[in-house]
């Protein structure tokens, strides 16, 4: 049974549509559509935070994140780590297309440069980009002081 089928049948679906918070870490469907991004947040509409780590281009992309931004209206939080694959004019339109996001973070995305984040905080100063995270390679020589990094993005207090 695909996981999308399975949280739609009641009574998970009655309790799913309630979820605040979805962190996605190393998802990619590179061969199957059992675990597709629009699907999750079409039943999860009012996630207020959502964060994605290391996830392939067969799960977040372009096109997925357009759909869980024009989808998830309530979005406060995102955070997008290690993708390669979402271009500058996605990340640029996150404001546009979700107009409560308070908080954007966006760290070791291969096509997403400095110049593209500062453009954001020029564009909207109101909202906390990158905010308490150095615009830097998060990835460390020592693989501690790395997970430890990799955490502080993503569980803060």
């Amino acid at each position: 049974m695909k996981f999308v089928e399975l949280i739609k049948k009641k009574p998970i679906a009655s309790v799913i549509k309630y979820i605040k918070q979805i962190e996605f870490e190393r998802i990619d469907n590179f061969n199957t559509n059992e675990f597709l991004l629009e699907d999750i947040v079409s039943i999860c509409q009012d996630i207020i935070s959502i964060s994605f780590k290391d996830c392939g281009w067969g799960f977040l992309n372009n096109s997925s994140l357009k759909i869980t931004l024009n989808t998830c209206k309530n979005l406060n939080n995102i955070i997008i780590y290690g993708s390669n694959r979402i271009v500058p004019k996605t990340v640029l339109s996150i404001p546009e297309r979700c107009t409560s996001i308070k908080t954007i973070k966006i760290q070791n995305c291969e096509r997403i440069l400095d110049k593209i984040i500062y453009q954001l905080v020029s564009k909207y100063p109101k909202i906390g980009i990158n905010k308490d995270q150095p615009i830097i390679d998060c990835f460390l020589t020592n693989e501690t002081e790395d997970n430890q990094a990799i955490e502080d993005i993503f569980y803060e207090d």
